[in-house]
């Protein structure tokens, strides 16, 4: 017997921003950006990083974190055995030395439904949902034709700003 299962999903990205309107861009440091980042962004989300030329997105890497204020200062310190980390933090220096501009957004969902069944409000607490909905804005990006800085998901990764 076939099975069907749908999902439908509202949703946006949104900037991580200030109390003053500014955009989290990295490398910029928590409390040079708002007072308390990692005890205000003590939750879990699905994000990602943005990379801009002129306003224009010409690279994503989307992830999913249990605790994004902990995730953002993995990736502006990473650890010896954090390679992902470590990897993009460089990737992110070598975008900014050549005035690309890498910022932070956070997807923002409005109506989840899954198999006929509303998720309200959506509660990212659980892995195997975040996990769902990262590689479902994977895929959704893959199909809109974005570069991914995914490296368990695009065989060719970008290994420098200059092949963007």
């Amino acid at each position: 017997m076939q099975a069907k299962i749908t999902i439908e999903v509202e949703y946006e990205w949104k900037p991580v921003i200030n109390d003053e309107g500014k955009k989290y861009s990295f490398p910029m440091r928590f409390k040079e950006f708002k007072r308390g980042f990692r005890s205000y962004y003590n939750f879990p989300a699905i994000y990602r990083w943005v990379i801009r030329k002129n306003e224009e997105i010409i690279a994503v890497y989307l992830g999913e974190a249990e605790n994004i204020g902990r995730r953002v200062y993995g990736y502006l310190n990473p650890g010896p055995s954090q390679q992902t980390n470590k990897r993009l933090n460089s990737l992110f220096h070598e975008c900014i030395s050549t005035g690309l501009k890498v910022e932070l957004e956070l997807l923002k969902i409005h109506k989840l439904r899954i198999h006929g069944y509303g998720i309200s409000p959506v509660d990212l607490s659980s892995k195997h949902l975040r996990l769902l909905l990262e590689n479902l804005m994977i895929e959704i990006h893959r199909q809109n034709g974005y570069v991914l800085l995914n490296k368990d998901v695009e065989e060719t990764v970008p290994k420098s700003c200059r092949e963007f």
